[in-house]
């Protein structure tokens, strides 16, 4: 019914402005751009019977889920992020798949541009095949939906850094295969939840990727360069024959590690999981093998117990999710530490003949954190947390100064 009478109400514009505007029109004195602008309302009129309001709110309704996380800047995880960003564009951009035909399939060759969100559900597919598919928008897997780019160039025209990204999460498949991504020179968000697997073969990035995996995700990488990768919950990391990687693991609660990890420029083989003797209370497993151009970083939340000796650590996250009061101090990049303890009280962090890259720090819930004469990577606040600096610099390092949600900084 609703399409109805929207269909009605496009034909009366159209005829109400062919009525204002007649056949000799361009003669009239119009704005500049204005037959431009023109053809693409008449682009969108054209698409108009093809939609189904209802059916695109819907579809949205899906995204507002309790399960789904996603890091905002590489690590904040959120549960209503979905639902939070990737609104609508309007119902004529929006790509869904799957929706009125649940085993729906889509193939795409030769070259493409959308601009708007792509939304794949149910048992959907969409297959860029020789494809050079240009995309101004996110890409958003649900169900059992699957993403296929094959020999294919994926372009993401993001404007900014982590404008958009790519979310897949239930059963669902992403696959990479002798594709090349481009970010338009910014870096691409992404998150892998639920039961995801995603498999990336002989694919180049030519930008960053920053990727986090949540609950029991898999992933594998073959001969490929994704960058940034953030290891929660159970997932399952495989990385093989590839190089250009940083790799995030997150420490929780009661989990303790006494690690070491390899130097040099090309690896032949690390694994983590807690099936070694000195790790517990960590769920994922990471395995790598003759790789090139390894960066290692540890993320330690409240309660985590963690060693790290001979090693070179490109960056270590200091996350806090909750508590009243925490004074931090004394930290400073780029230093080499014989034997050091980090003067954290709610959580253990030992160095032992290790350099240490860059200090990050990410307040997500304590009341109130005080950084004092500190020189850090990059500092991110979110929920209400409120921070004061003293005597501090953040100088970039390990990304950026940002806030979310209710938080509250104070610099001197």
């Amino acid at each position: 019914m609703w399409a109805k009478w929207r269909n009605r109400g496009a034909l009366l514009f159209i005829l109400f402005f062919l009525s204002v505007f007649p056949a000799n029109a361009e003669d009239h004195s119009l704005p500049d751009g204005f037959w431009n602008r023109f053809s693409r309302l008449q682009t969108v009129l054209r698409q108009l019977p093809k939609i189904a309001f209802p059916e695109t709110t819907a579809v949205y309704g899906q995204l507002n889920r309790p399960d789904v996380f996603f890091p905002f800047s590489g690590v904040y995880p959120r549960r209503d992020y979905l639902a939070y960003r990737f609104q609508p564009w309007s119902p004529s951009s929006d790509f869904v798949i799957g929706w009125s035909d649940p085993n729906e399939v889509k193939s795409i060759h030769g070259s493409y541009s959308h601009d708007g969100n792509i939304i794949i559900v149910n048992n959907g597919r969409l297959v860029l095949d020789s494809a050079d598919f240009r995309l101004r928008g996110n890409i958003i897997i649900l169900h059992n939906g699957s993403l296929v780019v094959r020999n294919s160039h994926l372009q993401i025209l993001s404007q900014y850094i982590y404008q958009h990204a790519i979310v897949a999460l239930d059963q669902a498949t992403v696959l990479f295969d002798g594709a090349r991504v481009s970010v338009n020179g910014r870096n691409w968000n992404a998150s892998f939840t639920g039961q995801t697997r995603v498999t990336i073969r002989d694919t180049h990035f030519d930008d960053g990727i920053t990727a986090a995996l949540f609950n029991r995700a898999y992933v594998r990488i073959e001969r490929s360069n994704p960058l940034e990768w953030i290891l929660f919950d159970s997932v399952r990391v495989e990385v093989f024959r590839s190089h250009s990687h940083i790799f995030w693991f997150v420490f929780g609660d009661s989990s303790k590690a006494v690690l070491s990890f390899p130097r040099g420029q090309d690896i032949f083989h690390y694994s983590l999981s807690a099936e070694q003797p000195d790790v517990q209370g960590i769920g994922y497993t990471f395995q790598l093998d003759s790789t090139s151009s390894v960066y290692w970083g540890v993320i330690l939340q409240e309660g985590s117990d963690v060693t790290v000796t001979d090693s070179y650590l490109r960056a270590a996250g200091i996350q806090i999710l909750s508590g009243d009061t925490l004074e931090i101090s004394g930290l400073v990049n780029g230093q080499y530490y014989e034997d050091f303890l980090a003067p954290i009280s709610d959580r253990r962090f030992r160095l032992v003949r290790t350099k240490l890259e860059t200090w990050n720090v990410y307040p997500w819930g304590a009341k109130y954190v005080e950084l004092k004469n500190n020189i850090i990577g990059e500092l991110g606040a979110a929920k209400d947390s409120r921070i004061t600096l003293a005597g501090c610099l953040v100088d970039g390092s390990g990304g950026y100064v940002f806030t979310e949600d209710s938080t509250f900084s104070t610099f001197f």
